[in-house]
């Protein structure tokens, strides 16, 4: 595999993560109580989560370092939101779901920096 096509990978793993983040926030609103904090930023989260799916696709056409970068600041970004509200979910589905999103962004992130460099 070239790097080209590896960078490629990486990106479209990543967004395909968002888009299934972003699925699984449609799709738990049964399990958000209306007092959980995750459940009032559910809209906005549910439209983030997708904006990045897309821009992480669409930088995959081109793979170029500036991309990966660009990406894993995003992850850290992310992995920060998760941080910040892990505790304040109040369901053991929410707290999985941010738990989960945070270290996946993470290992992304990690990931995108070290193809950048290599």
């Amino acid at each position: 595999m070239n790097r080209h096509h590896l960078k490629r990978t990486i990106l479209l793993a990543d967004g395909a993560g968002c888009a299934i983040a972003g699925l699984a926030m449609l799709a738990g609103k049964r399990h958000l109580p209306a007092g959980d904090p995750l459940a009032r930023q559910r809209v906005p989260l549910v439209f983030a989560l997708f904006g990045t799916s897309a821009a992480l696709v669409s930088s995959s056409v081109h793979c170029r370092d500036r991309d990966l970068e660009r990406s894993a600041s995003v992850n850290a970004l992310w992995v920060a939101w998760c941080a910040v509200n892990y505790r304040k979910c109040r369901t053991c589905t929410t707290r999985s779901l941010v738990g989960v999103t945070g270290i996946l962004d993470l290992t992304m992130g990690v990931i995108q920096m070290a193809v950048r460099r290599g």
